[in-house]
């Protein structure tokens, strides 16, 4: 993101419509923070980068391929990379205060869900290397996490895009039920190993995982807390008229070039 360019308005996004928005995210994890002409387009580029690399670790749990652990790194790589470029970006700007704190939440958090998918990485070729099996059930309820933790990564990317209140409060429903399946997953786990067999050298690899699908999921549901923040603190700026009609589009954003 060379060059000074105008700082959107943090809560309006690119203004997509949903019709075109599938065709654009399924090319966005491929592309760099540095291509990306808005903040808004840049949180899409790495949060599309994470939905990708977490595809990859549905699959790494099940079969740990050297390509897909290739494919990730490489993503993850890039993730780590780019919350670095998001974040002098963001404190080059010309936003300050409380906006500029909320917003400089999202690279920080954004990279803290990277580190968490390298423990699931991790735990992936731990499972492989030392030939861990998980029964069929862990398998399942493993599926049924990703794809809950998943649809809770889409509805935020598209929250990064269209900010609708009622979209960020079912994220936050998400977050709940998920972390009653992780509950109710981690104490049958613990009932089950007394009765049924589930190899005793999985259940850290097991437990880890669950752990860590829990804390993305956690950090997922404070951006949307802080995509409401945002939206009240652009509705002050509005009502004290210190922000142009365009809301934040007259406030700059990237270093001079």
């Amino acid at each position: 993101m060379n060059g000074k360019r105008a700082f959107f308005n943090p809560f309006r996004m690119l203004g997509l419509k949903p019709a075109d928005g599938n065709a654009l995210y399924d090319e966005l994890h491929s592309k760099k923070v540095a291509e990306s002409s808005s903040l808004e387009e840049a949180l899409l580029i790495v949060m599309s980068k994470i939905i990708e690399s977490t595809r990859l670790l549905s699959k790494c749990i099940v079969n740990c391929t050297a390509h897909r652990v290739d494919r990730y790194t490489e993503l993850a790589r890039e993730i780590h990379q780019q919350e670095e470029i998001l974040t002098k970006d963001i404190i080059s700007s010309d936003v300050t205060g409380s906006m500029l704190k909320s917003l400089l939440t999202f690279p920080h958090r954004l990279a803290r869900i990277g580190d968490l998918l390298d423990v699931i990485l991790e735990c992936c070729r731990v499972k492989t290397h030392e030939h861990v099996e998980f029964s069929d059930r862990t398998e399942a309820e493993l599926d049924q996490l990703f794809l809950l933790l998943l649809d809770m990564m889409t509805n935020t990317r598209d929250a990064f895009n269209t900010p609708d209140e009622t979209l960020l409060k079912s994220i936050s429903s998400e977050s709940r039920r998920l972390g009653g399946l992780l509950e109710d997953f981690r104490l049958a786990y613990w009932q089950c190993c007394d009765n049924r067999i589930r190899a005793a050298d999985s259940s850290p690899l097991y437990l880890d995982i669950l752990n860590a699908i829990g804390a993305v999921a956690e950090h997922l549901e404070k951006m949307c807390r802080t995509l409401l923040e945002l939206k009240r603190l652009a509705g002050i700026h509005d009502e004290r008229g210190t922000v142009a009609h365009e809301g934040l589009r007259s406030l700059s954003y990237g270093a001079e070039s």
